[in-house]
């Protein structure tokens, strides 16, 4: 699954100039199956995204709406930034430039007749790249799908079973969605893309069921149309995972060696719960400096309070047990590759004391495989092979 960069600029040949490509790789990094569900979905959102902010466009520049235009440009701009498209990039910032009356060296250009000129000229050129690289994209996915089914044909591993290779997270941490659990949120590191079985033990509280399901969809709902706004941090709407994959993360194994996975599931089921909660004192509460890693966030997560103050000392205790039979590696992040990050002081600010749901009892522990599975109900969810109830 793993696409190196040498391997990417000779895929987009000419076209390497237009991309970003150590960007695109980045993006490609996070990935963690091999049917690139993660990256896609970011790719194929803003192709979409931007052949209707293609109409808007057109539709301000019939109206002369320069403010407008600006703000569309500015959307469109932070997008295709996002995923290394340089080149509608720079289009996109000329016509947020000349919709601010600046020309691209921040001087005044007080004509609007001549801002509509720039900006109707580099539309035209926008529309013109964008159908390159948008063939090129598409052509991508469909290559790299095309491969894997020729390796599932050839090695009979589920492409499901492809996972990357990463450390283990520390208990309480949510490295797969941007936004899920409740209040404070901390920005952490991604997984990096390599090529072997990964099963994640997790607290699980991902399917909220009735009123409590409701509140955290409309929390979500909230914050992904807030976030995703043109006039707001205009992030693209691939990034906000969904509800399906809400899950309280205690760490990562690599059972792809015979019998690791029955090891496992047998430490799993013979876990005393109750015992270990009776066991488990009050955690301190303790609020980290985040502004610094805010500036370079890679994911955004909620930190999950609990009255008792015993979820954490919980979920330590049984990361703990895996942890002494060998089957999780301890605190450490060896080995992962530069993710894409983004300056998320702002989105931090603003959901400061924003409640994500509350009132949801944690009910389970599951061992799950890596890489979130489409699911009629919920968009997504995490393919669970071993878990036990409280």
């Amino acid at each position: 699954m793993a696409t190196s960069e040498k391997e990417l600029i000779a895929f987009f040949g000419d076209l390497s100039k237009s991309i970003d490509i150590p960007t695109f790789d980045q993006i490609l990094q996070m990935d963690d199956d091999s049917e690139r569900e993660f990256s896609r979905t970011l790719v194929f959102e803003f192709l979409e995204q931007a052949e209707d902010t293609f109409k808007n466009l057109q539709d301000s520049l019939d109206s002369k709406d320069l403010h407008d235009l600006s703000a569309r440009g500015h959307y469109l701009k932070g997008s295709s930034a996002t995923l290394g498209l340089i080149k509608i990039r720079d289009h996109c910032e000329l016509i947020q430039r000349y919709g601010l009356h600046e020309n691209l060296d921040g001087s005044s250009e007080p004509n609007d007749d001549v801002c509509l000129k720039r900006i109707t000229e580099a539309l035209k050129a926008l529309r013109v790249d964008f159908a390159e690289i948008d063939r090129a994209l598409k052509r991508f996915y469909k290559v790299a799908e095309d491969e894997d089914d020729k390796d599932d044909k050839s090695d009979g591993h589920a492409s499901a079973e492809e996972d990357e290779d990463t450390d283990d997270t520390e208990p309480g941490e949510d490295t797969k969605d941007t936004k899920d659990t409740k209040d404070t949120k901390k920005p952490e590191e991604v997984k990096s893309a390599a090529d072997e079985i990964k099963e994640t033990p997790k607290a699980n509280g991902d399917k909220p069921a009735g009123e409590a399901k409701k509140k955290t969809e409309a929390a979500l709902g909230e914050f992904r149309d807030d976030i995703t706004d043109t006039n707001s941090f205009a992030i693209p709407a691939g990034a906000v995972r969904p509800l399906g994959t809400l899950h309280l993360t205690l760490g990562v194994m690599n059972l792809k060696e015979e019998g690791r996975l029955e090891e496992a599931t047998a430490l799993l089921k013979g876990l005393k719960l109750g015992e270990i909660l009776q066991e488990s004192g009050r955690a301190a509460k303790e609020r980290a400096d985040r502004a610094a890693a805010a500036a370079v966030a890679t994911v955004l997560y909620a930190v999950p309070e609990d009255g008792r103050g015993q979820l954490y000392p919980f979920c330590d205790k049984v990361r703990t047990a895996f942890i002494d039979a060998g089957l999780m590696a301890g605190a450490g992040r060896r080995g992962r590759r530069k993710a894409l990050s983004l300056d998320a002081r702002g989105i931090l600010d603003r959901y400061e004391d924003f409640k994500w749901m509350d009132g949801q009892p944690v009910e389970s522990i599951a061992i799950c495989k890596m890489g979130a599975k489409r699911v009629e109900e919920d968009g997504e969810a995490y393919e669970s092979v071993a878990e036990v109830y409280f």
